[in-house]
């Protein structure tokens, strides 16, 4: 069976991907900063897979936006390695960041979801999929290429309904305080 993919770049390192059996399910018109004109900016792929394949899934994940170009070793460090500890873990603190990743994989359920991983610069490894957390670092994202992104600070946030929830914050680089912007 042939699987096509499609893959629309939205600027500022985010791009999205639709995949599908039929070429014209495959193409979407991009939305965001990478939409000009209204025109549609898509690459596609063909790949071949087996009927089995096909019907478990392929079980890969990914990545979305990284901060730089991840090698094959920085991606299994962020996304599989058994280390990973929870964001929760590293509220209140601030990290120098090696590597960090958005990315899309598979819950338990088979369901895709939505994760946000740091490897900080002692070899630590932080994962979310807070969809606030999530939602905040996409803010910052707004603001700053991925690149520029070097230093970030794990937070407690408290909602309306009075619940704890873990967030982060933009740190400059020239110091260890959260960025007034």
């Amino acid at each position: 069976m042939l699987q096509y993919r499609a893959s629309c770049s939205l600027g500022r390192g985010l791009s999205t991907s639709l995949a599908g059996s039929n070429p014209a399910s495959s193409i979407g018109l991009c939305s965001g900063p990478g939409k000009i004109n209204n025109q549609i900016y898509v690459i596609a792929e063909a790949e071949t897979k087996t009927e089995t394949e096909a019907e478990k899934g392929d079980g890969t994940m990914e990545v979305i936006v990284a901060n730089k170009d991840l090698s094959k070793e920085e991606v299994y460090f962020l996304t599989k390695a058994q280390d990973v500890m929870k964001m929760t873990e590293a509220v209140e603190q601030t990290f120098d960041l090696d590597a960090w990743c958005i990315y899309l994989d598979k819950n338990q359920d088979g369901e895709e979801v939505e994760l946000f991983s740091m490897r900080t610069s002692e070899g630590e490894t932080y994962a979310t999929n807070s969809p606030t957390f999530i939602k905040a670092f996409r803010e910052i994202l707004d603001i700053f290429e991925p690149d520029e992104v070097k230093r970030l600070k794990v937070m407690n946030g408290v909602s309306k309904n009075n619940r704890t929830f873990v967030t982060c914050a933009y740190v400059s680089p020239d110091s260890k305080e959260i960025a007034d912007l």
